[in-house]
């Protein structure tokens, strides 16, 4: 848990951002019903086709997750006709003492398969920097941007909002999200608000075959966290 902090570093970042998605033609919404999100992204996507974002994926799926209201929520960025155009969602997970790295072993080992149907298998290590991560713990994923709406920097205020909602609404000890080595060697997660970036953070025996197999985590401390939503507030970031 973090230490008690200035609440109006959170509401002024919120602000700012919120400007500056209005300005692109795009308001935020949140809600914390996933049922209800899923089913309208895949009406959404047989009406539209192609370039827009269909049915949640595992980590967020209705069909594999059941969370309370102060357990999950997501953000939608949703244009003046109110379809929805981008979209990203957080969890909490509070482990207690359990390690962030047995957390996720056990999780993908029961939400992903491998090219043959099995259960993935991860391949343990003993000097992963997730063995260190315990506590209230947020995952943030489903980033999504609809293709006609890419190119206009929506990614990157939409993943610093919602880690502006995650840090006020969960206080977590440690947020955390996925990203492709690619999108690290181009700067993404500086510019979505993430202080470190950790490659070769899952190892695979038996790799899933619905996503790449060599995804690095990317996340915030409490401290950097609060720091980043600070200089946000601050106009420096």
């Amino acid at each position: 848990m973090q230490s008690e902090r200035d609440p109006l570093p959170y509401f002024r970042a919120f602000s700012i951002l919120e400007s500056n998605l209005k300005a692109k033609g795009v308001h935020p919404m949140l809600g914390r019903d996933f049922a209800w999100l899923d089913a309208e992204l895949s009406s959404q996507k047989s009406r539209s086709g192609s370039g827009v974002k269909g049915e949640l994926l595992p980590h967020f799926s209705p069909m594999l997750n059941t969370y309370a209201p102060k357990e999950a929520f997501w953000l939608t960025l949703n244009n003046e006709a109110g379809e929805i155009v981008a979209v990203i969602a957080a969890r909490l997970n509070d482990l207690g003492s359990q390690p962030l790295t047995r957390h996720l072993e056990a999780y993908w080992t029961r939400c992903y398969r491998s090219e043959g149907g099995h259960p993935v298998a991860v391949r343990r290590q003993d000097d992963l920097f997730s063995d260190a991560i315990t506590g209230r713990i947020v995952y943030l994923g489903e980033l999504f941007v609809s293709v006609h709406w890419r190119g206009r920097d929506l990614s990157r205020l939409l993943c610093r909002l919602a880690q502006v909602v995650a840090f006020n609404l969960f206080e977590p000890d440690y947020l955390y999200a996925w990203m492709r080595p690619v999108h690290i060697e181009k700067g993404l997660h500086s510019r979505w608000g993430f202080s470190e970036e950790h490659r070769h953070a899952i190892l695979w025996e038996r790799g899933p075959a619905s996503i790449d197999n060599d995804l690095a985590i990317v996340g915030n401390s409490a401290r950097e966290g609060y720091r980043m939503i600070r200089l946000i507030s601050e106009g420096f970031l």
